[in-house]
């Protein structure tokens, strides 16, 4: 299944500060890390059909590039800056 990143908002990084999950302002230990992307997942990909029938490490994936790409943006707009 081919995913398109969805970028978090400055709305969505308030929801993840207000639930203690942003990775750049707390040190996240492995059930925190977990919660975190069961709270990206919810948030921005609660519609895509079949998510919940992904491979974990899919939707590990998706969750850790959501968050890296809404914080330093896309690889080759990091890589022109």
């Amino acid at each position: 299944m081919d995913i398109e990143v969805r970028y978090l908002n400055r709305k969505d990084m308030k929801a993840l500060n207000k639930a203690g999950l942003n990775p750049m302002l707390n040190n996240l230990d492995a059930t925190k890390s977990m919660d975190l992307v069961d709270f990206i997942i919810d948030l921005k990909y609660s519609d895509v059909e079949g998510i919940d029938e992904l491979p974990y490490y899919q939707v590990l994936n998706l969750a850790k590039s959501t968050v890296t790409q809404s914080m330093l943006g896309k690889e080759q707009e990091v890589k022109n800056s």
